[in-house]
């Protein structure tokens, strides 16, 4: 009998596919006829990796060296608990260079802006201000981008911010970082599991998951123009009978896959137009 329980769970766990449940891909945006040019910082997805894994090349400028020392160096990071048989793992996670801002109407990724010299009276607050704004909510993770806007002068100790051509300056930084049940899908989580297990996955096992983004305005020479967090949610199913699409299908165990944010993206571009 207890063969069969424990041949049961292993074809259980193993057969089952889950899928998120995130729609279609979204229509392409009509670009916005604005004179207004937009540089998006941040938006990434995350991919995640065990504590005390090295990432090559993670702190490779003077910029990133400076904040790192003042701030800290650690990622993101969670404990998860193992069950019998699966080892504890404490997971860090990182951000991709790909961004989701497919959603918006407006705007082109900051490395779309090169940057020539550095701006001129830039108030020490507001790069101060942006700094810990970023490392708030992503901490180390939050490294590239702050160096991709800002810069560190050696001869006068300070950090100073790139000259681009742009007139607005649009952050986003995606949370939670690893993915958290809605208090409804924790409770169906509980309900669905233990009927989804005695049926070797026939019925589904199904849960909700919630983001938490946000996003910030800034103007070219860094005040803040705007403030919006947004909060949704979607739901993820797993059973045997599931057949994800490449855009559904679970990729990232402990984080979220790209399509998860877009309903946070698309809300920030109904919020917010460039004037």
């Amino acid at each position: 009998m207890r063969f069969l329980l424990v041949l049961g769970l292993f074809f259980f766990v193993f057969s089952c596919t889950a899928a998120n449940l995130v729609g279609s891909e979204p229509v392409p945006k009509v670009r916005l006829d604005s004179r207004k040019k937009v540089a998006l910082v941040g938006f990434h997805p995350y991919s995640t990796s065990t504590v005390g894994v090295k990432l090559d090349g993670w702190i490779n400028s003077p910029c990133k060296s400076v904040i790192s020392q003042k701030y800290g160096t650690d990622l993101k990071s969670a404990f998860f608990k193992g069950r019998r048989n699966v080892p504890s793992d404490h997971r860090a996670a990182y951000p991709l260079s790909s961004q989701v801002v497919s959603p918006l109407s407006w705007g082109e990724p900051i490395s779309k802006f090169p940057s020539t010299t550095w701006e001129e009276n830039i108030p020490e607050e507001n790069i101060k201000d942006f700094i810990e704004f970023s490392y708030k909510h992503l901490a180390a993770g939050a490294l590239p981008d702050i160096c991709e806007v800002l810069d560190w002068d050696a001869s006068s100790k300070s950090f100073r911010l790139k000259k681009r051509n742009v007139d607005y300056f649009v952050v986003g930084f995606f949370t939670p970082v690893f993915w958290r049940p809605t208090f409804v899908g924790a409770v169906s989580f509980a309900v669905s599991f233990p009927f989804s297990f005695l049926s070797l996955g026939i019925l589904p096992t199904v849960w909700q998951k919630q983001t938490d983004s946000f996003f910030r305005v800034y103007d070219s020479k860094l005040n803040v123009v705007k403030n919006l967090e947004t909060k949704n949610s979607f739901w993820t199913i797993s059973a045997l009978w599931v057949f994800p699409s490449d855009r559904s299908k679970v990729v990232e165990e402990f984080s979220y896959d790209p399509p998860a944010w877009e309903k946070d993206v698309e809300e920030l571009d109904r919020a917010w137009r460039p004037e």
